[in-house]
């Protein structure tokens, strides 16, 4: 089989066909009206804007995988070759720069085009590969790393996958995992008032979420069908609910991004307790002012006293040459 794949990769379709597909979609996004709105992350805007000695990106990109796959089609290996590892240095140039301005999932899958052509028309048993096989390591190593970088910042843009019947316009998301003593006290504490976001830590953990879910769709309320899963699994009857291999994969990956925005909000144990929008939704305090006194309700003041003066006598400091007064 190995041997039948890197065939199949020694010739250039491979590299003809993904620079085709690169070449139609950045031509799509270049001039389709509307096609901006197929990129949602908050660095598509300013990769749209970007130029490069005035010209955009997606031009740029569409012109390379014109003359990229011109030559595979013309089955000029080695040409096709230097210019693929060209494109890709460029990219992970790119990769670089959008780490830092912020994620872009359309740029995400150029550049994913750009590596499979690359990587087609550079496979490892190829015998001039050999020779620079350290300079096409280092290229396929800076670009899966920038690549996942990326691809963790566009995830972790993501909404989370909450418990069915909880409203999104919540500010408290509650990330919890059911075996955790701390985390059912928690929920049973935030359940009417946060976005409930489960999380697997084991199997045994993903059996009893997909059974959460269930009966709350089935309109028990939380905290009921709640405590009745745990009293079935104390007792030993808790039944995982039938569920088809799309529903199992979609729950693997709904829990696998509530950890993952657990992980990224910085929380080390569970439960992790989110508060967002603070700054908007937080109240201003109010101007304190003092209480109003009424001038009736002061009381008298009293009199300041005097002193028995006698202001009859005047007492004077003597002269030097007599005695100090006593």
């Amino acid at each position: 089989m190995k041997k039948i794949w890197n065939a199949l990769l020694s010739r250039p379709l491979p590299g003809l066909i993904f620079s085709v597909l690169g070449l139609t979609y950045c031509l799509f996004m270049s001039f389709a009206p509307g096609a901006e709105l197929l990129c949602l992350s908050s660095g598509c805007a300013a990769s749209r804007a970007l130029r490069v000695a005035g010209i955009s990106p997606w031009w740029a990109a569409s012109l390379i995988f014109f003359l990229l796959a011109g030559l595979c089609a013309l089955r000029l290996r080695l040409a096709a070759r230097s210019l693929a590892a060209l494109f890709l240095a460029g990219d992970i140039l790119f990769l670089l720069a959008m780490a830092g301005i912020g994620p872009c999932a359309s740029c995400l899958f150029v550049a994913l085009l750009i590596f499979c052509a690359w990587k087609s028309l550079w496979p490892a048993s190829s015998g001039p590969a050999r020779f620079i096989r350290p300079l096409t390591g280092l290229l396929q190593t800076g670009w899966c790393i920038l690549f996942i970088i990326n691809l963790g910042a566009i995830l972790g843009e993501l909404p989370p996958s909450p418990l069915p019947g909880t409203s999104e316009n919540k500010k408290i998301s509650l990330y919890f995992s059911p075996s955790c003593p701390a985390c059912l006290t928690a929920l049973r504490q935030f359940s009417e008032s946060a976005i409930l976001c489960p999380i697997a830590e084991n199997d045994e953990d993903a059996l009893f979420i997909a059974a959460l879910a269930e009966k709350i769709r089935d309109g028990s309320p939380t905290l009921e069908a709640l405590e009745e899963l745990l009293a079935d699994r104390r007792d030993g009857k808790l039944r995982p609910p039938t569920m088809t291999r799309l529903d199992t994969l979609r729950l693997r990956a709904g829990l696998w991004r509530n950890q993952a925005l657990a992980a990224r909000h910085g929380g080390q144990t569970l439960p992790v307790i989110v508060l967002s929008g603070l700054p908007a939704a937080w109240p201003s305090p109010a101007p304190v002012r003092p209480p109003e006194t009424k001038l009736d309700s002061l009381a008298p003041i009293a009199p300041i006293p005097t002193l028995p003066l006698d202001l009859g006598e005047t007492l004077e400091c003597p002269r030097h040459d007599e005695e100090p007064c006593q």
